[in-house]
């Protein structure tokens, strides 16, 4: 065992579980107040404690693996072994998860039936367009997987998707041999695949393949003649989940369904909490064009919705 550098009085078990709950990424919840206990049921960590000053733990995979896990904190406070306890989680037992539970995608074709990892550079990104899809992991619904399409993206914002995620720990960036792109985590998947279809039509396709950026989705809504997305400030939200929740609703004036040449007001974000409004987000500057408005209008979201997430 690791020699301890402090010794005293050590957390409690509850204590060391919300540290890391807030520095893992979602799916994670706490069961009985001392398992931690991945989305798809089958991963969890328990027997989590602080013994004289070195943190000390069992994993336990889907394939019945159990893990002895230990480490040592910074100092005798429950930030730093929850810290700890979300570092070994991060770096060891979800590193091993993926490898011994990653389907690699089929293609067909020579050379095209097994995945390659990928480092990502922007010159393997050489498709025009891409259309985009993300399957992700959803503890709380009755089905493991759920599909969002975010239709099309130019070859610029592929490699910004790309290269996004590829920054994120515990990721894993393959590439099969017909050049389509998969980005996989251990609760959601991207798939980037080459198109010949023409680039989105449409204002509000724009500001989807911008949302996609930062793994948002966006349901289409309306009522009246008036026409606006709606974007979950839970990007793992159902769109049934994202109307009763906190959302944003987003126009262009009184539209977000027009042709892309015809948008001429900047995307508008207003937060509702199930039907009442909140608050509204700061539009792009003036003069814009869609791309910057679009970019603009997604970004905000994103750190929206973050500083929303860590302050629960």
């Amino acid at each position: 065992m690791p020699s301890s550098p402090h010794t005293g009085n050590e957390p409690t078990t509850s204590e060391i579980l919300r540290a890391a709950l807030h520095r893992l990424e979602p799916g994670w919840f706490v069961v009985a107040g001392a398992t931690l206990r991945f989305a798809d049921h089958g991963l969890h960590v328990d027997r989590i404690d602080a013994k004289a000053g070195v943190l000390v733990a069992q994993c336990h995979l889907p394939d019945g693996t159990r893990l002895d896990i230990q480490a040592v904190p910074t100092e005798p406070t429950a930030d730093a072994y929850g810290t700890a306890l979300a570092g070994l989680i991060t770096g060891k037992i979800l590193p091993l998860y993926h490898a011994r539970n990653t389907v690699l995608p089929e293609a067909t074709g020579p050379d095209a039936c097994r995945a390659e990892v990928l480092r990502h550079g922007a010159s393997a990104v050489n498709a025009p367009w891409y259309t985009v899809t993300v399957l992700r992991c959803w503890w709380k619904s009755g089905t493991p997987w759920r599909r969002n399409d975010y239709g099309i993206v130019h070859r610029s914002r592929a490699r910004s998707i790309l290269a996004a995620w590829a920054g994120q720990p515990g990721t894993h960036l393959l590439r099969d041999g017909h050049g389509r792109f998969y980005v996989a985590r251990s609760s959601v998947c991207l798939e980037l695949e080459p198109t010949d279809i023409a680039p989105p039509a449409t204002e509000g396709e724009a500001l989807r393949a911008a949302l996609a950026v930062h793994g948002f989705p966006a349901y289409d809504d309306g009522d009246r003649g008036f026409t606006w997305l709606v974007v979950p400030v839970d990007p793992g939200a159902s769109e049934d989940e994202a109307h009763g929740g906190l959302h944003f609703r987003i126009s262009s004036g009184e539209h977000a369904d027009r042709p892309a040449h015809a948008h001429d007001e900047p995307w508008g974000a207003s937060l509702y909490d199930h039907a009442e409004y909140v608050t509204t987000l700061d539009a792009a500057p003036a003069g814009a064009t869609l791309a910057e408005d679009c970019a603009h209008i997604a970004g905000a979201i994103a750190s929206y919705s973050a500083a929303a997430r860590a302050e629960q």
